[in-house]
């Protein structure tokens, strides 16, 4: 699987804000909060607990399986994303297909400029509300797909596009299955992400 972790020494033509960022990602990389540029403002995440991890993760290996030996490529888990929006997102799990991560260009701070198909967010146990704000910026970039995993509920929320926005499609529960669109005929049940 390919590793989507950017040398520091090469820059992108980035915005200019989004360069200065990404120098200061640079200086914290041994934090273990996630900081990210949105809407022009760097927000701290909260780190994430033992339960949003494992989810994250199993969730990353399951997709990354599928999409073995099909030109679709699933980033490192929190893979920090510069946005053509202007914006660094760190989402938990990012898919996108092999010409998109063709012209994927590595930033400072071991940052990707990039605007992924598929994104996940898990929310933290800390954290527990819906990050409307992302969607939007998601929404903006281009992602055609975006789900965010709620351990508390056992759910996930599928936005899903349609024409230039991010709509629900579906919640996500019990013995459903996920069905990402970028990789058809993939089914990933919601049972074993829990």
């Amino acid at each position: 699987m390919p590793h989507a972790i950017a040398s520091s020494s090469l820059v992108s033509p980035c915005p200019t804000a989004q360069s200065q960022f990404a120098r200061f990602v640079a200086q914290r990389e041994w934090e273990s909060h996630r900081w990210e540029l949105v809407n022009g403002r760097v927000v701290r995440r909260p780190p994430a607990g033992a339960r949003s991890t494992a989810i994250a993760r199993r969730l990353q290996r399951r997709l990354a399986h599928a999409a073995e030996r099909t030109g679709v490529v699933v980033l490192e888990p929190r893979q920090g994303l510069e946005l053509p929006t202007g914006d660094t997102l760190v989402p938990d799990v990012a898919v996108l297909t092999g010409s998109r991560w063709a012209s994927a260009r590595p930033s400072a701070g071991d940052l990707l400029c990039v605007v992924p198909q598929l994104v996940v967010e898990v929310l933290r146990e800390r954290d527990h509300r819906v990050r409307g704000e992302t969607r939007e910026i998601y929404e903006r970039a281009g992602v055609d797909e975006h789900w965010v995993v709620d351990p508390l509920l056992r759910t996930v929320t599928v936005l899903a596009r349609h024409r230039d926005r991010l709509e629900l499609a579906e919640v996500l529960a019990g013995g459903d299955v996920l069905r990402p669109a970028i990789l058809p005929g993939v089914q990933l049940a919601l049972a074993q992400l829990f």
